[in-house]
């Protein structure tokens, strides 16, 4: 009994040499100057850097940071640093000092070359950021990239990737999981979006810190064929950040692609932590991205989306905004089968499902077994094989095949109940999506009872 009191003893007093406390004058002197410092010589805007400085030893002199505990020194140097600059990157931030070394169980060792080979294995099982393409209906590809990676295969993964697109009549990029990376590869997928020798100069890439300037270009080749009349939406969220947001913000400034969704980040300097003394570091933003095009760039505002709308409904938007301009197209074909998916997109979940009473009016048996029904609120059909499916309401007299039986995508399995609104309906009509120029192509059948 009386060692575990002394070992209880001992774990306390290790536990409050630890913890946070106030700073003397003195070291709250240290800290400051160490932060005014370091922000004149690396902040990225040199005469705002000066009034930061200015701004945090002005208020150290006027006794705003006595007796505050390091958390609390923290938040108010970020407050005072920001009342300057909006930027969303410059912040100081309490190092909380690890506490009294406790005992664990010793942990297998793994060596440098496992360490690398799991590495790339965890990256081989995301497909290297590349997580999911697809075909969408109306020949529109979707490519989902939920981070630019800097390895070789990300790059060979982005050709194989472009080349699978490359005859499609429009293609989405989905950024709203993608946290940035490296931009390399955001200078490659751009490449495929500009004509052959026709390079375009994306961002501008300035480093105070070191001196340094250099320009980001599309490049001259690209692995495959290049798609610069391709219809180009770029899908974002509040998620998408840092490289993801200069590829966004470059096209966009290029007009060579419509946002969709909701504004980004805002990440637009990089910088690094700095150590300014006692358990206190201040991360300063030194490098700064713009654009030629609008010489300004996206901090703290994020990239605007054109299309506003929330982000897990961009996929949806993006294909209304495209079915919607095709369906002018003028090739009759082509504006047809638009027109067919810009009703689904135009309608779905905005006419509200129609009441039970109405609903009842289809129920009945037709033609080579089909059959009606509702349940719940809700209508079902029944094809000629037995199959049950539960029918979604788009518009007018016309539902569409919903759930697990269903395995066309966005309305494709049309039923129109003729004059289910005005009474007894008599046939129901199948509709087709058809190439055509009249699209849908129904064939009627008759009610048997």
């Amino acid at each position: 009994m009386k060692l575990f009191t002394t070992l209880g003893l001992c774990g306390l007093l290790a536990a409050s040499a630890y913890s946070e406390r106030i700073l003397s004058k003195t070291e709250t002197k240290s800290v400051i100057e160490a932060a005014a410092s370091t922000l004149q010589k690396r902040y990225v805007f040199e005469d705002k850097a000066n009034q930061i400085a200015e701004t945090l030893l002005t208020n150290f002199e006027a006794g705003k940071y006595d007796n505050l505990l390091q958390s609390k020194l923290a938040e108010k140097m970020t407050e005072d640093m920001r009342s300057v600059v909006n930027d969303g990157h410059l912040y100081a931030t309490y190092d909380k000092p690890t506490n009294a070394p406790k005992v664990e169980e010793k942990k297998e060792e793994i060596d440098p070359e496992t360490s690398r080979w799991l590495h790339q294995q965890s990256l081989k099982a995301r497909n290297y950021g590349w997580e999911r393409y697809e075909m969408l209906p109306g020949n529109v590809g979707y490519v989902e990239n939920t981070g630019f990676k800097g390895e070789q295969q990300a790059f060979e993964r982005c050709a194989s990737i472009m080349n699978f697109l490359s005859e499609c009549d429009a293609i989405i990029i989905d950024l709203r999981k993608n946290g940035g990376g490296d931009g390399r590869l955001g200078h490659l997928l751009a490449s495929y979006f500009f004509p052959a020798g026709n390079n375009r100069w994306l961002l501008s890439n300035e480093n105070r810190s070191n001196g340094t300037y250099y320009q980001e270009w599309s490049y001259t080749y690209v692995p495959g064929k290049k798609m610069p009349n391709t219809p180009l939406y770029i899908l974002t969220s509040g998620g998408t950040f840092s490289a993801a947001e200069a590829f966004a913000y470059a096209m966009q400034a290029n007009k060579r692609a419509i946002t969709v969704g909701e504004n980004t980040g805002g990440g637009a300097h990089s910088g690094s932590m700095r150590n300014c003394g006692n358990h206190i570091k201040v991360f300063i933003p030194s490098g700064r991205v713009s654009s030629p095009i609008t010489n300004s760039n996206w901090e703290a505002v994020g990239v605007k989306a054109e299309i506003e709308c929330p982000a897990d409904k961009a996929v949806e938007f993006a294909l209304m905004d495209f079915f919607n301009k095709k369906k002018k197209d003028g090739n009759k074909y082509v504006a047809a089968s638009a027109k067919w998916y810009a009703d689904y997109f135009n309608n779905k979940e905005k006419n509200a499902y129609p009441e039970e009473k109405l609903l009842k009016n289809c129920v009945g048996e037709y033609e080579s077994g089909r059959s009606a029904s509702v349940k719940n609120g809700k209508l079902y059909y029944v094809t000629p094989g037995g199959t049950q499916l539960e029918m979604a309401y788009l518009k007018d007299d016309v539902f569409y095949g919903v759930g697990a039986n269903v395995s066309q995508k966005y309305g494709d399995l049309r039923i129109i109940f003729n004059g289910f609104k005005n009474g007894k309906v008599k046939t129901l009509s199948m509709a087709v999506k058809d190439p055509g120029p009249k699209p849908p192509n129904c064939y009627d059948v008759k009610r048997v009872k």
